[in-house]
Parts: C-alpha cells; sequence; structure tokens
C-alpha cells in the first residue's frame, strides 16, 4: 500500500479578491456606511458612559478623483492595544454593543473588509487613531501569503501634528480613508443621505455631518428628514410577535400611503436602537401598488437576537454586512414574511381602489352648473363664509413659477368662521393626482382638509384647489399656513380676529355647538365661561361616558389665563377617538349649569378634491348607517345612500345611472336633496350662532320646513322650472 499524503488548498490572489469583492455590493454609499456606523457608534459609546448628549460632529471629505473617501470623528479613539487587539481577530465581536448603548456592531468586519477592498483597489486607505497621547497609524493589505493583514505605526508627534491640523483633531478622534472602486453617481450627496442605513444617523439633530467635496470645493451639513413619514395616509399600523427556537420578538409595523415616496423605499427594518438591517417589499415589487407605498417595522431586540444566534448556535440570521437577512429559508424570516405579506397585500388592495377614478355625481354634468353656482352663493350669503375667489379678478392670475401660490399673502379669518382661498397650481410642475399637504402651528385655526388631491379642471384658466380656514381662537401675531407638493411651497399668512366675543348662553356654553371629526385625529372644542356668572376658580367637571371617546381632562378650574376679555374665558378641550357614523355625547357642568355637547364621526377623507364652496357634488355611496337617506361628508359633498330601501324604491334608476326614470322620480330626488341641504344649513348657521335651536318640536320642524321649501325653490329655478 503506498503512502497517503495531505495537502492544503490554498485560495489564490484572484479567489481572494473575488470573495472580497462579493462583500459588499456595487453601492458606493454601503462601504461608506460602514465607517459612518462606526463614527456614531463610537459617539454612541461615549454618550452612554458620559450622559453627554450635546451635538458631535462627523467630517467627510470626498474626492472623486482620486476615489478617496476620508472620515474624521472626534469620539473617544483608540490606542495601540485597543486597535491591535480589535483588528487582529477578524470577524470577532468587538463592539462593545449592550442594552444602554445604541452601538450596531455584530460581526467585526466592517471597517477591516472596507479597507481591505480598497488596498485590492490600489487605494490608498489608513486608519489613524488618536487616544490621549497616543497616535496610531493601520494599514491594511494582504500579505505575500495572501492573508489578510495590517500594519501599525506609532505616529511621530510631527507626523500626528500634521494629521491634527489637517482634518481639525485637536484632542481624541479617528480618521479612516479608503477608496470604493466603484461608479459615483452626479448627486452623491443624495446618494449618501438616502442611503437606507444611513437615515436615522442623518435625522439625529445631535450629528453634525459635514461633507467637504474637495473638486468642487464646497461644504454641506448632511441631513435627512424623517418626518414626513408621519404625514402620510396610515394603510396599517400593526403590533405582531415572530417567534423562532426559544426566541419570541415583538414587532411593530406602519404602512403609508406615499405616491411620492422614491422608488427605492419598501420597508425600512430596524431594531429599537435604530440599527438598520434592510429595505425591502418581501418579493413583492411586481405586486401593484407598491410603488406607492412606503413602510418601517421595528424588530425589537433584533441585534441581541441576531447575536445569539451567532454566537450560541452558529446561525447567522443577518447578513455580515447588516444589508438583509442571511437565508430565506429558516423559518424566522418564513414567520416575519407570512406576517408582513398579509399587511403588504391588503394595503396594496387600500392603493389600488383608491387609485380608482373618483365615482362623481352631479357636478359634472352640464346642467347641474348652475344649480352648484347658486346653492354655493346662497350658503355663502346666508353664513357669510368668506370665499377669496380670485384676489383681484381671474384675469390677472398667472400660472405659478415657483409651483404653486396662494392668491393672496395674507388673510383676516374671523372666530367661527370659515374662509375659503385660492392655492394656485401650476400643472407643468405638480401632476394631477398629486397629493398637496397643508401644514399649520398652534389651534387658532381648523384646517378643513390637511390632505388635498390636486385635479385638474380644464375649465380653468389657472387651476387651483381650495383652502378652507375656520377661524378657532384669536391669534396675537400674524401666523402662517404652508401647503407643500414635493420641492414646492407656499405660505399663507393669516390673523384671527373676533369682531363680536361670542357670549356664552346662561354664562357657560361650547362653540361651535357640536363637534364633527374624523376617527383617527384629535380636534379641539372650545367653551366659553361669562366670569360674572361663574367666578374665576369655578371648577368645570366633564362627563364623558363613552368608551370610543377621549377626552383630555375630567375637570378643568377657570383662571385668568384664559380670558379673551375682561368678561368671557375661553378654554379647549381635545377629544379623540370614536367610531365612524356614530353621535357621542359628554357634558360639562360649571355649579348648576350643564351642557351637552354632541361629537359626530364622519368618513375618512379618501379624496379630498373640492373645488366648489360648501356643496361640492351630489353622489351615491352605500353606507353602513342606511337607515338615512343622505348625509354631508368631509369632502363637501351630499352623499345619497344608495342601499337605503326608500331611496332605492323613489329613485332606483338615478341610483344606477345618475339620471331620471320619470317626472315622479325627478322630483322625490329634488325633495331628498332639498331636505339634506336645509339641514346643512340650519347645522351651519345654529354652529355660527346665527339661530338657536328651539326645544320645541313644532318650532324645529318649522325652522327646517321653511329652509327646505327654499332649497326645493332654488332647485326648480336653477333648472327655470315653476
Amino acid at each position: 500500500m503506498g503512502s497517503i499524503q495531505s495537502f492544503v488548498i490554498e485560495d489564490s490572489a484572484r479567489k481572494k479578491l473575488m470573495d472580497q469583492k462579493g462583500i459588499f455590493g456595487q453601492d458606493f454609499a454601503e462601504l461608506l456606511a460602514e465607517i459612518i456606523t462606526n463614527a456614531d457608534d463610537s459617539y454612541s459609546r461615549m454618550e452612554a458612559e458620559t450622559g453627554d448628549y450635546s451635538p458631535k460632529k462627523i467630517d467627510i471629505y470626498f474626492d472623486r478623483r482620486k476615489d478617496e473617501f476620508t472620515v474624521v470623528d472626534f469620539a473617544e479613539g483608540m490606542g495601540e492595544k485597543e486597535l491591535t487587539d480589535i483588528f487582529k481577530k477578524y470577524a470577532d465581536d468587538t463592539s462593545n454593543t449592550n442594552e444602554t448603548n445604541k452601538v450596531r456592531g455584530m460581526f467585526g468586519r466592517g471597517a477591516t473588509d472596507v479597507l481591505i477592498e480598497s488596498s485590492l483597489n490600489n487605494k490608498e486607505n489608513f486608519l489613524i487613531s488618536f487616544k490621549n497621547d497616543e497616535s496610531t497609524k493601520l494599514i491594511f493589505k494582504f500579505d505575500e501569503n495572501n492573508n489578510k493583514c495590517f500594519t501599525r505605526e506609532e505616529l511621530s508627534i510631527n507626523e500626528a501634528k500634521k494629521y491634527r491640523d489637517e482634518y481639525n483633531v485637536n484632542g481624541n478622534g479617528t480618521i479612516v480613508r479608503f477608496g470604493t472602486g466603484r461608479k459615483y453617481p452626479k448627486d452623491v450627496i443624495n446618494a449618501i443621505t438616502d442611503y437606507y442605513m444611513l437615515r436615522f444617523i442623518f435625522a439625529n439633530e445631535d450629528r453634525i455631518i459635514m461633507f467637504y467635496d474637495l473638486n468642487e470645493q464646497s461644504s454641506t451639513r448632511l441631513k435627512y428628514d424623517m418626518t414626513y413619514f408621519d404625514y402620510c395616509d396610515v394603510l396599517c399600523e400593526e403590533t405582531f410577535d415572530i417567534k423562532y427556537k426559544d426566541f419570541k420578538l415583538k414587532a411593530n409595523l406602519k404602512m403609508v400611503f406615499n405616491p411620492d415616496k422614491n422608488k427605492n423605499h419598501y420597508i425600512l427594518i430596524y431594531d429599537e436602537k435604530k440599527a438598520v438591517y434592510d429595505d425591502t417589499c418581501f418579493n413583492r415589487e411586481k405586486e401593484a401598488g407598491i410603488d406607492k407605498i412606503e413602510g418601517r417595522l421595528e424588530i425589537i431586540g433584533l441585534t441581541t437576537f441576531a447575536k445569539k444566534m451567532m454566537n450560541e448556535y452558529g446561525e447567522t440570521i443577518i447578513t455580515p454586512t447588516r444589508d438583509g437577512f442571511k437565508t430565506t429559508n429558516n423559518d424566522f424570516y418564513k414567520d416575519l414574511k407570512n406576517k408582513v405579506d398579509r399587511y403588504i397585500i391588503v394595503a396594496c388592495s387600500m392603493v389600488n381602489q383608491s387609485q380608482d377614478k373618483p365615482k362623481t355625481g352631479m357636478r359634472d354634468k352640464k346642467e347641474w352648473k348652475k344649480f352648484f353656482k347658486e346653492v354655493n352663493k346662497y350658503f355663502k350669503e346666508e353664513l357669510e363664509v368668506e370665499i377669496d375667489s380670485d384676489g383681484g379678478g381671474e384675469s390677472n392670475l398667472e400660472l405659478p413659477e415657483m409651483g404653486m401660490k396662494f392668491v393672496k399673502d395674507s388673510v383676516p379669518v374671523k372666530v367661527g368662521k370659515h374662509y375659503l382661498v385660492k392655492l394656485l397650481i401650476n400643472p407643468n410642475k405638480i401632476e394631477p393626482g398629486s397629493i398637496i399637504i397643508i401644514n399649520h402651528d398652534g389651534n387658532n385655526i381648523d384646517i378643513k382638509q390637511d390632505r388635498v388631491i390636486f385635479i385638474n379642471n380644464p375649465e380653468d384658466k389657472v387651476p387651483f384647489v381650495l383652502v378652507d380656514l375656520f377661524g378657532v381662537n384669536i391669534t396675537l401675531s400674524q401666523q402662517f399656513i404652508t401647503a407643500k407638493c414635493k420641492q414646492y411651497e407656499a405660505t399663507l399668512y393669516y390673523e384671527v380676529k373676533n369682531d363680536d366675543v361670542h357670549l356664552p348662553s346662561y354664562g357657560f356654553d361650547f362653540f361651535p355647538k357640536e363637534l364633527r371629526k374624523k376617527p383617527v385625529v384629535t380636534r379641539t372644542a372650545t367653551m366659553y365661561v361669562d366670569i360674572n356668572k361663574f367666578k374665576v376658580g369655578s371648577i368645570i367637571e366633564i362627563e364623558n361616558n363613552n368608551q370610543d371617546i377621549n377626552v383630555e381632562y375630567e375637570s378643568i378650574i377657570v383662571n385668568e389665563d384664559q380670558l379673551v376679555n375682561e368678561n368671557i374665558a375661553r378654554i379647549s378641550l381635545n377629544i379623540t377617538g370614536g367610531v365612524f357614523g356614530k353621535t357621542y355625547y359628554i357634558s360639562a357642568s360649571i355649579n348648576s349649569r350643564k351642557v351637552e355637547f354632541p361629537i359626530i364621526v364622519q368618513e375618512s377623507e379618501d379624496t379630498p378634491y373640492n373645488k366648489s364652496g360648501i356643496i361640492n357634488d351630489i353622489i351615491s355611496k352605500e353606507s353602513p348607517v342606511n337607515y338615512v337617506q343622505s348625509y354631508y361628508d368631509n369632502d363637501r359633498n351630499i352623499v345619497i345612500v344608495s342601499n337605503n330601501i326608500i331611496n332605492k324604491q323613489q329613485i332606483g334608476t338615478w341610483l344606477e345611472k345618475h339620471e331620471y326614470g320619470n317626472i315622479m322620480e325627478k322630483y322625490a330626488f329634488y325633495g331628498i336633496l332639498a331636505d339634506e341641504l336645509s339641514r346643512i344649513m340650519i347645522r351651519e348657521k345654529s354652529r355660527s350662532d346665527k339661530i338657536a335651536i328651539s326645544s320645541d318640536p313644532d318650532e324645529f320642524f318649522r325652522v327646517i320646513s321653511e329652509e327646505k321649501d327654499n332649497m326645493y325653490k332654488l332647485l326648480l329655478n336653477s333648472f327655470e322650472e315653476k
């Protein structure tokens, strides 16, 4: 029998280069993220130890021509021994992450891989760290046996001073230089700030991250605004558990409708320390509607779990570069995907339904244009709603060069009154279907619709949307609202005044006398107290027996800070919750005076495209509250309930075709419409304190009948019928 020999199979230099190249993808930002994350982690360790959370700086120097980044932090730095211990063992856990700091490290590879790859690309690389009196420089490379290695050098005083002076490092800190060997886009700054692993770092106000372009000789502070997500319409918000082996992790998922999102934004996955691991849609890229959905998935304890799985079970859950899940075959990923999948499908379905062309009713019919004009004119005259129609004449209006512009720079708004002002839109810059977000601070006004979908009406010389301001509280100085869409923004200044301060009935009441709200928003009810009848120091007791409604206070003490003049105090009360279609009642008592306050929960705003004043359109729709024939929705539409049994019998053809089957059906439709219009008018007059609703049923029905008669006549006159 011959002798048996064994041989070690050595990897060639080519193989090692291929393996090294396979660690990172083709995005240069992935390599840069490793170094920036290390710098941020170093600050996190300092903050956990010292409690000093003051803003801290990271400098990034970029030389496109040399393919060279230099990243500088001014954190804790590392001495010679610490550097050697950290880098001599590849893939060892040296991050010092724990329960109190926010360190992301897990694999002990990031900086080593970046610097080794820089060496393989024949780019300069080094890591210089200053720690107290030590100044140590490491250079990474492959040795003659094709093994990863680094050289260590203690810098002389003059060499250390040269680097300190060049990068303004006066105390401890670290300088890392490397090349990526990747192509760079024209807009490098946007590519860096939008890179998913770095968004939370750039959004952190306690990090001052400066980007210096050495070729352009320019400097920019890198920031990323993540707050836009909170202003998008929520599609789902769920909490669930992910189970694997003996572990159970809690996950918080939120998905929103964002038609303007970056195409590479899907569901950002991170842990409670804001360590980001993926941005994925779980292979649902081709799902219809996914292009308008953005999500955030927080998995509590993901870093700790992944480390335990790796250290104790030898199982890798997260990729070494923390850019996704290592395998999709284990039960952890399958459980996560299955749970997120169902929410993605539901969210896509909601988006697809909302993208269907809105079903219009009578507004687009030529013969109804006169009616909408006359009925809104009538409401304006009766309610004294101020409508800023053209700001100086329709002929003077031009397409706004800046994308959009309010027709006036400033407007006066009265307490308890609506003010409708045009926001002019340039359709060459803002596409029809875009969402315009209306923002304002404080509680001086109420914005009827804080998100408006722009629909371009070809008949408008200058397209516009109407913004409805409702005066709530007097302003002491000029305030402003902003309208935003993509990169475009417009500002409107306003003041809320009160020529006639509301005088509360019997010394104490709510005004307006009812509150209309969506289920998911917080709205403010306002109480008025005559301190000649109920003195400062009196206690208002709030009674709320509704499980679905939350009221801010159980009791409130009347104090001098609430006075709007020498006699009247105004007190705000925030109200949240409620179920669509229900009306709730709370009550407020002060001494022997007790006032009931109705809270009407209306449907959510699906496609707000109102442009026509008080009455926008007349449409048909099924309703869970099918015992009513009609109602007035948040988009100022009169909704004829299509599943109401009386409507089915009386106006069946209109419900199906928006046409009348015969003369009797037409007048039945007029009757339903006049009935709803009269209720809207009485309700608005009551809210504006223009009429007092009588407790006498006969008197109440007389007022309603009189208003209904006026509305019916208006309908007949609009169609020239007698």
